[in-house]
């Protein structure tokens, strides 16, 4: 399913209660209507299928747009974000309403989208011959992640450790010594957290080197645990093009007035409606900064936006994405990335034996052990995975 398709009739993108409301169909003539009429907004599969709402007790489907071609398999061009005709959770987020979201940040960036095209800076259109561009480039180079669910899972783990409460990770923790837990106040479970963070810390620094933070693994990690095909854009071919957009987008939230709103500023950095409409100026601009700041300036002196519904859809965010990629290649590029499989439990039962064994070299014993923290909850899981797995392959487990 998706949210919106291309309208060759009305010459823009819609979504389908804006479909059946500005050409005047119902039931008994939008699909055929639609058939005819409608396309992909990114890769222009035909033969589109317009399902209406429906109701199944409490569940709920909303309207929308189908691209099914023979077999039921998906019309879809295997590179556009729509494939497999499904609208996935991660698609949504960078899909770009203005009629539905009510924030802040929202209304000034449909504002200034009304107003570009009031002013003719760009038409309905330029955001469909953008998003055509942008699925261009996809075709023209992509690559495969080669690495490991396992490998990146790692890396994630590595990532999201609490580093800044013992120290930033570039410079050196003390490693663990028996004796230092004789100290009064002496606290295991943040002893075990900072020595986990100390053996972690070489792959800590070369994703640091690499400018790879904690959001970026873990964006990578959702998309490779939820994805059926690992192909990306080869980020290389939009590197200068997004760079642009990030300089304009900064310009945009440090100089336009708008912005000077602390509850709309604080949205505005990574937000992807700002991101698409950036790009949008860029675009028209043939990717000329300076172009698209002027064009931006005519934009921002507009004092009254005639109609607000000029620019209530501007589609999906042609940066959907890249970031992933970009960590993907990044990665690929610098491999071997070492890292050690090593998690807390591991790491406290060789601190505990290290106490066990420095204790016996004393004349004096050290104080006892008190219970573990990790070890023990890991042996449990591990036994009840096995009796969970027997039951399975005997039949006897019961749901």
């Amino acid at each position: 399913m998706t949210d919106t398709a291309y309208s060759k009739a009305l010459q823009k993108e819609v979504d389908p209660e804006q479909y059946v409301a500005l050409l005047g169909l119902d039931d008994s003539t939008v699909h055929a209507v639609a058939r005819e009429d409608i396309v992909c907004p990114i890769c222009e599969a035909s033969g589109g299928s317009y399902v209406r709402a429906s109701i199944n007790g409490a569940y709920r489907k909303k309207a929308h747009f189908r691209f099914v071609g023979d077999n039921d398999i998906s019309a879809h061009h295997p590179s556009c974000d729509f494939y497999g005709d499904r609208l996935s959770n991660e698609i949504r987020r960078h899909l770009v309403h203005f009629t539905t979201d009510r924030t802040k940040i929202t209304h000034v960036i449909r504002k200034m989208v009304c107003a570009g095209i009031q002013e003719n800076i760009f038409t309905q259109e330029a955001m469909r011959n953008m998003r055509q561009w942008f699925f261009a480039k996809r075709c023209e180079s992509t690559f495969e992640i080669a690495l490991s669910e396992e490998q990146i899972d790692w890396l994630a783990y590595i990532a999201e450790l609490p580093v800044y409460p013992y120290a930033l990770h570039r410079d050196d923790l003390l490693p663990f010594h028996p004796m230092q837990a004789t100290v009064p106040g002496f606290n295991w479970e943040k002893a075990i957290s900072r020595e986990l963070v100390r053996l972690h810390q070489p792959t800590l620094k070369r994703l640091e080197e690499l400018n790879l933070h904690r959001k970026h693994i873990i964006e990578l990690q959702n998309f490779v645990s939820k994805s059926h095909h690992a192909t990306l854009l080869d980020p290389e071919l939009l590197k200068e093009e997004y760079a642009k957009t990030l300089q304009l987008n900064s310009f945009i939230i440090n100089n336009y007035l708008e912005f000077q709103n602390k509850s709309v500023k604080d949205r505005a950095n990574g937000e992807e409606k700002l991101l698409a409409f950036s790009a949008l100026l860029l675009f028209v601009a043939d990717w000329d900064i300076d172009e698209a700041i002027a064009k931006f300036s005519a934009i921002a002196n507009v004092q009254h936006v005639e109609d607000w519904l000029a620019g209530n859809f501007m589609g999906l965010n042609p940066y959907i994405k890249f970031s992933i990629a970009n960590t993907a290649k990044t990665l690929q590029d610098n491999w071997p990335i070492d890292y050690q499989e090593l998690e807390e439990w591991q790491v406290e039962k060789s601190m505990r034996e290290a106490y066990v064994s420095y204790s016996l070299t004393l004349s004096t014993p050290l104080p006892p052990l008190l219970p573990d923290i990790y070890v023990t909850t890991h042996l449990e899981r591990i036994r009840r995975m096995v009796e969970i797995n027997r039951m399975i392959e005997n039949d006897t487990i019961d749901f």
